[in-house]
């Protein structure tokens, strides 16, 4: 930092110099008015040094699973198998994992929620269903199928808890595409089973 030409500490310097040479300030009031401003001068040349620090610092790596997520994964997992428990990265592996549940959940939910789409319009929507029964029928054998490869029995309590509540996203569905708001059931008519294909 510069100011007027001259270098900042210089400016320090003479404000130094100059409190002690004036004669009508008496000596001990010139001295403490020059410690201040040396103080300053201190100051001032340790931020300066440790901003020039600061820029000749190399740019900060990022954290481990930023650089290649599919890298890191594996690392943790070598971590793991290894009984490595001090080199797992926890917080951000906490992280992912927390979304792999809210994802799984997620999709099991998404099935449920087509199969009991489906469900009522096969059932329910007599004008159409002579048509597309068989095409509904197919669809709800697909959804099933994806459905059961990602159960599994924390996920399947799950479902059981929000049954409930998809069957009313899928009733409100059944409701927009038909037009018809009174046909389908205000409360769900079909079991856990009856969705899983079970029966």
């Amino acid at each position: 930092m510069r100011g007027d030409g001259f270098e900042l500490h210089e400016i320090f310097s003479a404000l130094s110099q100059a409190a002690l040479t004036q004669e009508s300030i008496p000596v001990k009031q010139r001295e403490v008015v020059s410690g201040l401003i040396q103080a300053a001068a201190n100051e001032h040349r340790k931020i300066t040094d440790r901003q020039k620090a600061e820029q000749s610092q190399e740019p900060t790596p990022k954290p481990p699973m930023e650089v290649e997520y599919d890298s890191w994964l594996v690392s943790q997992i070598n971590h793991l198998r290894d009984r490595e428990f001090e080199k797992l990265d926890v917080i951000n592996l906490i992280e992912e994992l927390e979304a792999l549940v809210r994802a799984e959940k997620s999709a099991v939910e998404s099935f449920a929620y087509l199969i009991l789409l489906h469900l009522l319009l096969t059932d329910y929507w007599s004008e159409e269903s002579e048509w597309n029964r068989r095409h509904w029928r197919s669809e709800i054998t697909t959804f099933q199928f994806q459905l059961n490869n990602k159960l599994t029995t924390n996920l399947k309590k799950h479902l059981s808890d929000r049954l409930d509540f998809i069957y009313t996203k899928a009733r409100k569905s059944a409701q927009e595409k038909t037009g018809l708001p009174d046909r389908f059931p205000i409360g769900i008519p079909y079991s856990l089973s009856r969705v899983l294909g079970e029966q």
